[in-house]
């Protein structure tokens, strides 16, 4: 189970509390003291130079799965745009090897990186 606490001052927090009710820091700790995880829809976690809501994030990561028309199987993506590095980077792993099968990585301004994503990604066949 998850526990998350101030980074400042070591309170507890609630999942949606945007900072310390008691110190007003908005960094945070997460322990988690499950021996494993698994993505079952996707992931999105965000780094922030200052207090969220006051600041724009600086790094951005998503995980999910997806399908992958091109080698016809299930993956788990990674994306992340940290415009501190002014990089994006992307990587792909086979599920059932856990072997990275694709990986790309560039300037953060290069649009021709990341792809076109959205409803356009071609779907999984049907069972």
């Amino acid at each position: 189970m998850a526990r998350t606490r101030c980074a400042a001052c070591g309170r507890d927090l609630l999942p949606g509390d945007p900072a310390c009710l008691e110190c007003g820091s908005g960094d945070r700790l997460v322990d988690d003291t499950d021996v494993g995880a698994a993505v079952e829809d996707s992931l999105n976690l965000k780094g922030r130079h200052g207090v969220p809501g006051e600041v724009k994030p600086y790094l951005r990561t998503t995980v999910k799965r997806e399908w992958s028309p091109s080698r016809q199987l299930s993956e788990e993506a990674m994306r992340t745009f940290d415009s501190d590095e002014r990089l994006y980077r992307e990587t792909y792993w086979n599920l059932g090897t856990g072997e990275i099968t694709f990986q790309k990585e560039g300037a953060i301004e290069d649009q021709g990186l990341q792809g076109p994503g959205g409803s356009s990604r071609p779907q999984p066949p049907a069972i």
